[in-house]
């Protein structure tokens, strides 16, 4: 996930030793949303990855989740 964050033009990567989840959730918060003019949700949902993890077979799910979490994650932030 934050591969896919990180290609997206205008995002900061990663800092070292930086803490994974708070970047993810600076990165993809509604504020990073309007700087970007973007929709992280919609994103996701028209990327490759999410094909990807889509076709994936069942011992794949936990990542599926945690790619979902981080969806609604920066939805529910701005609510």
């Amino acid at each position: 996930m934050a591969d896919f964050l990180q290609a997206i033009p205008g995002v900061p990567k990663i800092k070292e030793k930086y803490n994974p989840a708070t970047w993810m959730l600076e990165v993809s918060s509604v504020a990073a949303e309007v700087r970007l003019g973007m929709d992280f949700a919609e994103q996701y949902r028209s990327s490759s990855l999410h094909q990807y993890v889509q076709s994936q077979p069942y011992e794949n799910y936990l990542f599926m989740l945690y790619a979902k979490f981080q969806i609604l994650s920066s939805i529910l932030v701005s609510i």
